[in-house]
């Protein structure tokens, strides 16, 4: 029987299929501006000219401006995500009790509620800085940045 201490001593399994994906979208961070990889991550494959994608409380203007400040949203089908808890998936051990990553911003899936517009649009303002400001975001960040400081050392040490 092994003891419990072997338990929390031993080396925790890599996500080689996360740090592929962060190490892939890193290298277009390094060789793109900041401004294009918001403009990127926020448009995604829809066509500047498309207003079919947008919320429907946005216009173009407000998705761009938004996804400048915020460089973790995307937007697609209408509804809103966070790339960083989509890629980090899951927080495993950094969880502390009742924290989680929203399965509502992992897919995408945040959409806006009420009858007239600018209740629309306070209720995505809401969303985006509740979940900004949550400690399942904020905790994703921070793995986030520590996989992809590892993967570097370990392509410096190759």
């Amino acid at each position: 029987m092994k003891k419990i201490s072997s338990f929390f001593q031993s080396a925790v399994p890599e996500n080689k299929q996360l740090k592929q994906e962060l190490a892939e979208d890193n290298v277009d961070i390094i060789e793109t501006s900041q401004t294009t990889i918001s403009e990127q991550t926020c448009l995604g494959d829809v066509d500047i000219d498309s207003d079919n994608d947008l919320p429907s409380c946005w216009t173009l203007e407000q998705k761009i401006d938004f996804c400048r400040r915020y460089e973790w949203l995307y937007v697609r089908r209408k509804k809103l995500g966070c790339t960083v808890c989509r890629k980090v998936g899951t927080l495993g051990v950094e969880a502390k009790m009742g924290m989680k990553i929203s399965k509502e911003w992992t897919d995408g899936e945040v959409s806006c509620y009420g009858d007239e517009k600018k209740k629309q649009q306070n209720s995505l303002r809401k969303k985006i800085l509740l979940h900004k400001e949550s400690a399942g975001h904020q905790t994703a960040v921070v793995r986030s940045v520590f996989i992809i400081n590892e993967l570097f050392e370990s392509l410096i040490f190759l």
